[in-house]
């Protein structure tokens, strides 16, 4: 028996067989040329989801049902990295109603049949030991028949949400830094929106980096990102430190920060108030003394 693999998704558990999808950071990947089922489990009902889907294959065939729900998506030519296509379903009922320990679980059951795919090779990591006595490989690689990935984007309406107002509190960046220097900057940002900020899912909020020339050309667009770590309600304030990469080049820059709506948009395209910017120099070091 293959067993079960169990993935925390939106505040809902998706379980399904081992050798039939794969997590891979916000994509489910479903394994090629068959009929793969994810049980989705959760506390409250659903009345909707929103994915992404992605196929790697030219000529695919994907087909997505979840109970009343059925979606199929036909992939011509593909570009190297794939296509993606969006979807909504609204299941209706639930596949079943289960009751334990006073508890109530709404499992939906959604199925991916794919009629290709493409393999991809993925590295996966050991977990961390004590043991002093045995040496190994702390990664290896391993292959996955791909026909479909799969991405949790919200529920319907989630996206169209005007989340696009923010205030920076604190944002103090070094006055220099050294080249290519991974550095934190301390930020607070309060959610000014209407909405809350979601965090989870492949369309949440987080914070990003840019870097720019004094004169605004662009050094560093779409830089790491710093999670949120859970939703930020209307009036919250959101304390963290975010990871920053320097430039290469020494020389003066200037440091955007700015939060980004994945897959929805920059925060900066509706409301330019919401970058907090500063002027750093990147110091390459000082040769020794002869």
């Amino acid at each position: 028996m293959p067993g079960y693999l169990k993935v925390p998704i939106g505040g809902r558990t998706v379980m399904g067989r081992r050798d039939a999808f794969l997590p891979q950071g916000e994509e489910l990947w479903t394994r090629a040329a068959d009929e793969v089922e994810l049980w989705w489990i959760g506390a409250e009902p659903l009345a909707s989801l929103v994915f992404d889907v992605r196929s790697l294959a030219p000529g695919n065939r994907v087909e997505l049902a979840m109970g009343e729900a059925r979606e199929t998506l036909e992939f011509g030519a593909v570009p190297a990295d794939g296509e993606t296509r969006r979807v909504t379903l609204r299941p209706g009922e639930p596949t079943r109603v289960r009751r334990r320990g006073g508890a109530t679980f709404y499992n939906y059951r959604l199925t991916v049949r794919t009629s290709d795919g493409r393999n991809r090779v993925w590295t996966r990591e050991a977990a961390p030991t004590d043991c002093p006595y045995f040496s190994e490989n702390r990664s290896w690689r391993e292959d996955f028949p791909v026909g479909a990935a799969v991405t949790w984007m919200g529920e319907a309406g989630s996206l169209e949400r005007d989340v696009f107002s923010a205030r920076w509190e604190t944002c103090a960046a070094p006055a220099s830094v050294a080249p290519g220097a991974r550095f934190t900057v301390p930020v607070a940002i309060a959610n000014t929106s209407a909405a809350a900020w979601p965090a989870d899912g492949g369309a949440r909020v987080r914070l990003a980096f840019h870097w720019k020339t004094p004169t605004g050309e662009r050094v560093v667009w779409d830089g790491e990102r710093t999670e949120i770590g859970d939703p930020l309600a209307p009036g919250a304030v959101l304390r963290r430190e975010m990871t920053i990469a320097a430039p290469a080049m020494p020389g003066r820059y200037v440091l955007e920060l700015e939060p980004v709506f994945e897959h929805v948009g920059w925060f900066s395209d509706k409301n330019p108030g919401s970058v907090c910017r500063a002027e750093v120099e990147v110091v390459a070091p000082s040769a020794p003394a002869s």
